[in-house]
């Protein structure tokens, strides 16, 4: 999750957030430019540091356009990624260096989370860490209540993680372990229990 900065007052017009407001719109007009360019092949990715570059222009511009709202910007990187996924093979680019492209848009997309998440301030440090960040992700999205103890469906957080139900549960348990005892190391007191017998296909955690 990006941190958020308290907002200016201008001193020449006396309106909070002009500031904000115009760097927004700046972004916006930018975001649209690149994004005309890009689809028209005028924007070469020839070599993995163009793709790096690129990227981080992008997602720079993303996240000033939307940076009232992480959802918004969450909502907004993964139509761009799929947009660039559906391009490729398309226009006169590099597959290997369209998938990277995509692969960074779903990365950023994946740092930005509800605000309420508890665990949000520690992405950051999973962003080069995939399935992790997903396990990360999966989690809180099922907590639909906001609440301190909530249970999961082990198949939909499988096909959420892995793209399919049809996981063992010896890649699971460890991806959900490492992930728990990562967080917990930091101060997020998170207990997992990976159910799985008996009829009994679940996640239960509790937040403490």
């Amino acid at each position: 999750m990006r941190k958020t900065t308290k907002t200016k007052t201008s001193k020449r017009s006396g309106q909070p957030g002009d500031d904000d407001r115009t760097k927004r719109v700046k972004a916006r007009k930018q975001l649209r430019a690149w994004l005309t360019r890009f689809g028209k092949g005028e924007i070469k990715l020839q070599t993995e540091g163009d793709v790096e570059q690129q990227a981080k222009r992008l997602i720079s511009l993303v996240r000033k356009t939307h940076s009232q709202s992480s959802s918004a910007a969450h909502r907004r990187f993964k139509e761009i990624a799929a947009a660039v996924d559906d391009q490729i093979g398309l226009i006169d680019q590099s597959e290997k260096h369209m998938k990277m492209l995509f692969e960074r848009l779903i990365r950023a997309a994946e740092l930005e989370v509800d605000v309420l998440c508890p665990w949000a301030h520690l992405l950051p440090e999973l962003e080069y860490s995939s399935k992790q960040l997903a396990v990360a992700n999966a989690l809180w999205h099922f907590n639909k209540d906001l609440a301190d103890e909530w249970t999961l469906p082990l198949g939909d957080f499988a096909r959420t993680v892995w793209g399919y139900e049809e996981k063992s549960l010896r890649t699971i348990r460890p991806a959900v372990s490492k992930f728990v005892k990562f967080i917990t190391s930091r101060g997020v007191n998170l207990k997992v229990s990976v159910r799985f017998r008996e009829g009994v296909y679940r996640i239960d955690c509790k937040l403490s």
